[in-house]
């Protein structure tokens, strides 16, 4: 059967047009797609990008001002979100929080809702964030809140009234320098602050003394002048809190402390740092003298019951001066422990006692922050050899973890030194309270130690440790030598270990063979690498524990409970706590000279310490104390120790200085 070519070709030409036809419809229904995928894809980051300018207009109407705030807080949800309008969309509330380094980060999410083709809606979100370093206490060389003296004994001239300290010829400063009170110069010397940045309180003129004008004090005729007006800085800082809150090892020095009828017992905390990262903690208990002994009957003791062990410069004839039975308050070796531990004296009435301030028949405190303080009572031996000290409570190896460390010591003194590597921040409160260990009943007076950081020897800089080696021709750096680690004006280079030491009371340079002991000079001297902050008092030497025979001797009469006087040793070459052998036993006439203070870094404080007592003061003319070699340490103000102070003047506005850095996006 033959097919007609006519109707071949009808049928072929049929077929084509409905391929043709069909291709028609699958371009257009492929553009279609096509098109509507390109729109949505347009719309998507159209979506994008307003959420991205909402979170951007959320860190620049709210979240970018509270970081700028002393009470800034982790977490905090104050500060609601906001709609910018219909078609742009919102922001969240703004988030708070703290990176590792101690910076403040706010963070903001930007949304925008995108209605699909569909009617559903697509949440497109993004996030920005803006880290903002404060510019913390560790910018300062030198900060008080006073220049009248603190921080040891014999620092008042009555009741009332602080001695003046003022600068000299010896003193050489560096970096920015303030006082909230005014600078005062010695009208017997004059000293070198050609390398200094003096800020003015409210534009306070400095006192210039012997210096005569401002050109002598800036390095002589045709020097720079450099100095600017400042409101106060606010002591204590608000950061001071913040510190303890986000530490990352707190370490409990108050577990004894029992608040109930049992006796009270404190203990001590070292530290010691290992130039290969990490450090080690020490505890143990001890008591302040009075106390018992440890099998006195302590439901009703009495004198043959208080423990005689620390008794110092206590001689055997006013120790054992008591009968069987005796009230234990009554002997003299009793109130010879009140006097050289606590400061607490008679004068022409009854005991005055109170926890913060006891003043002597001179009239001078002797006890509160700037009392009488220890730090070696029943201490344990550095070796560990043999068994373990009955008292010694842990011994444990810590690793720099992260190398951002916040150690908080709650409720107790700290013993510190070592080479670090890292960056550290060590806190203490400011004082804890504890009860009488001898009393012979449970309403047993209430006494205070004071949470100091004790400098025991050397707190070095791995960095400047490990430029100790002469072999590359550099300088033997035997004093902590920073100056050729100091980063450039953009914060480049430098060194990445950083020590803060942040104490509620004083810092003080403990009188031990490391630190220049018995008049050992030169043999002595401690280097210090850190950011120092005494927010209770000053950063001083230890120098009511001292060798020399100035001034020891019975200064008056203090009164027991029956009224009954004995004379007492001045405690202010007591000789007391455990290096009696060292210190009690013999002394170094009219010198205690113990070398130089070699700090780079920084001092704030609340009074001025002192490092070296004039000879001719009340002292009992003696010379005791250390030389000063101070320099500053810019690593300091670029890489700050972590969580350290933030910089809060005092004028009213509650903001601080901060400085922005890696400001960052997500999509």
């Amino acid at each position: 059967m033959k097919i007609s070519r006519e109707k071949l070709n009808r049928g072929g030409i049929l077929a084509v047009t409905l391929i043709l036809g069909l291709s028609g419809v699958s371009f257009v229904l492929g553009f279609y797609g096509w098109s509507s995928n390109k729109n949505y894809y347009y719309n998507r980051r159209i979506a994008e990008v307003k959420a991205f300018y909402n979170a951007e207009t959320g860190m620049a109407r709210r979240a970018y001002d509270y970081l700028w705030r002393t009470d800034f807080i982790e977490g905090y949800e104050g500060i609601d979100g906001e709609t910018i309008n219909k078609n742009m969309g919102f922001y969240l509330k703004p988030g708070f929080s703290y990176n590792d380094s101690g910076d403040r980060v706010a963070g903001v999410y930007g949304i925008h809702n995108l209605r699909t083709s569909s009617g559903s809606t697509y949440r497109c979100s993004a996030f920005v964030q803006l880290p903002a370093a404060p510019q913390t206490l560790a910018s300062y060389m030198y900060l008080t809140d006073s220049e009248n003296a603190g921080g040891a004994p014999f620092t008042f001239d009555n009741i009332n009234t602080r001695r003046e300290v003022t600068f000299s010829t010896n003193d050489k400063l560096e970096g920015i320098v303030q006082t909230n009170g005014q600078l005062v110069v010695s009208d017997f010397g004059c000293p070198d602050f050609s390398d200094a940045e003096v800020f003015l309180t409210n534009s306070t003129p400095i006192d210039l003394g012997n210096c005569g004008t401002y050109q002598n004090l800036f390095g002589g005729w045709g020097s720079e002048i450099d100095t600017a007006s400042k409101p106060p800085v606010k002591l204590p800082p608000t950061g001071y809190a913040t510190l303890k809150r986000v530490a990352t090892h707190i370490i409990e020095a108050d577990m004894k402390i029992t608040g109930s009828s049992s006796k009270d017992t404190l203990i001590m905390t070292d530290i010691l740092f290992d130039k290969n990262g990490g450090y080690q903690v020490k505890q143990w208990w001890y008591l302040v003298p009075p106390h018992l002994k440890s099998d006195a009957n302590l439901s009703s003791p009495t004198a043959e019951d208080l423990d005689l062990e620390d008794f110092g410069q206590c001689s055997d004839f006013i120790c054992n001066e008591f009968e069987d039975n005796d009230d234990l308050r009554s002997t003299n070796a009793y109130l010879d422990f009140l006097a050289s531990y606590h400061g607490k004296y008679r004068s022409g009435a009854p005991f005055y006692v109170d926890r913060f301030l006891i003043y002597s028949n001179y009239t001078r405190p002797t006890t509160g922050p700037h009392g009488l303080h220890h730090f070696d009572i029943d201490q344990v031996p550095e070796s560990n050899f043999g068994p373990p000290p009955p008292n010694l409570i842990s011994n444990q190896n810590f690793s720099n973890s992260g190398r951002e460390n916040v150690i908080y010591v709650k409720g107790g003194p700290v013993r510190v030194r070592g080479y670090y590597k890292g960056r550290y921040t060590i806190v203490t409160d400011d004082y804890t309270t504890y009860k009488r260990h001898a009393w012979p009943d449970n309403n047993a007076p209430i006494d205070t130690v004071w949470n100091n950081i004790w400098l025991t020897g050397d707190l070095v800089n791995a960095d400047a440790e490990d430029r100790s080696d002469t072999s590359n021709g550099l300088q033997n750096i035997s004093d902590g030598n920073m100056r050729d680690l100091q980063p450039d004006s953009d914060c480049e280079g430098g060194s990445e270990n950083s020590m803060g030491l942040v104490s509620g009371a004083n810092i003080i340079i403990a009188n031990t063979h490391d630190n220049g002991a018995k008049n050992r000079g030169n043999q002595g001297n401690i280097i210090i690498n850190a950011a120092i902050l005494a927010l209770n008092e000053s950063f001083v030497i230890q120098y009511s524990q001292n060798s020399t025979n100035a001034g020891v001797g019975y200064i008056g009469s203090l009164a027991d409970i029956n009224g009954n006087q004995s004379s007492h040793q001045s405690p202010w070459g007591d000789g007391r706590g455990d290096n009696v052998n060292d210190f009690g036993q013999t002394t170094t006439g009219t010198n205690d000279n113990r070398g130089y203070v070699y700090l780079w870094g920084g001092v704030v404080q609340k009074y001025r310490g002192y490092m070296k007592r004039n000879p001719t003061s009340p002292y009992g003319n003696a010379s005791i104390g250390m030389d000063k070699s101070y320099h500053y340490d810019s690593n300091l103000d670029c890489n700050p120790p972590p969580f350290y102070p933030a910089i809060e003047f005092d004028d009213g506005s509650g903001e601080i200085q901060i400085k922005m850095s890696s400001y960052s996006s997500v999509l």
